[in-house]
């Protein structure tokens, strides 16, 4: 979204003094499932205590993509191209009419955050997988300037055959705002998440990370809590000014492989990445 929006009027803007509101948390929703062939799950706090014979499956195979609201053509053709594989599938800018279940049938559970409204149709965060999560959140946080939302999704999942519980964070970040205060907030409202969560940990997205200063702040944010940025030998990954903004970090994992593509059909391009458990090799 950034390089069809980031006009001379909003250069303009980021050349002024900040006088707008700064970004808030404007919505929070936390569900628990259970049943449904999901992983039984006691919940106390972010801990669970997982039924290890129903959860999603070892390696996790990772697919992330900013879809652009699905709005040109052979979409489609690339998700299902690039995506063929995955046990786990993040969207950012998807729609409702993604229509997972057609395109990627082995996806079976999918949960979208919601942000952005156009007055038609709805879009957020799109999270997928083989197995439903054994609990989810998601927070949405407001445009400092253009008032839109931005959505953040958060899940947690039984792994097949092990005792430990994933912690999935599919994230789009707020994206104009001068300094680093919003940025910075968006970050704080998972802190809590990561801390309480002993387990492996996927954190991934659109982070808009199109200056050093936002950059900078990512790279301590994760690094304190552990986390290390995914790097990939061919990197295709979108990059304005210079700087990538899509960017998967991992906790407990080893990455076994990493790719990214260039596609016509969409302004960011698909991320893919195969993880095993560095406690079990799975």
């Amino acid at each position: 979204m950034f390089t069809r929006i980031f006009s001379p009027v909003i250069l303009s803007l980021l050349a002024a003094p900040l006088t707008l509101a700064e970004a808030v948390l404007v919505g929070e929703k936390c569900a628990l499932k259970q049943g449904n062939k999901a992983a039984v799950s006691l919940s106390v706090g972010d801990k669970f205590v997982a039924d290890q014979q129903t959860g999603l499956s070892l390696p996790i195979r990772l697919f992330n993509w900013n879809v652009q609201k699905i709005s040109n053509t052979g979409w489609q053709q690339d998700l299902m191209s690039y995506a063929k594989h995955s046990n786990l599938l993040l969207l950012q800018e998807a729609t409702e009419h993604v229509a997972i279940a057609k395109h990627l049938p082995q996806l079976g559970f999918h949960s979208l955050a919601p942000g952005y409204h156009d007055g038609e149709q709805q879009t957020g965060v799109l999270t997928a997988t083989q197995m439903p999560p054994l609990s989810s959140c998601y927070h949405v946080h407001q445009e400092p300037w253009l008032r839109t939302p931005k959505a953040m999704h958060i899940s947690w999942y039984a792994l097949d055959g092990v005792a430990e519980t994933l912690l999935v964070v599919n994230v789009h970040s707020v994206n104009f705002a001068w300094g680093l205060k919003d940025y910075r907030r968006q970050l704080m409202a998972i802190v809590e998440r990561l801390k309480s969560h002993a387990g492996p940990v996927i954190l991934s997205g659109d982070f808009n990370t199109w200056n050093k200063k936002r950059l900078d702040l990512l790279t301590r944010f994760t690094l304190e809590h552990g986390l290390s940025a995914i790097e990939f030998h061919q990197d295709h990954r979108v990059q304005v000014f210079g700087l990538h903004l899509d960017h998967v970090f991992v906790r407990g994992f080893k990455v076994k492989s990493s790719q990214t593509w260039v596609t016509e059909s969409s302004d960011h391009n698909p991320i893919y990445a195969e993880l095993e458990l560095e406690s079990t090799g799975l």
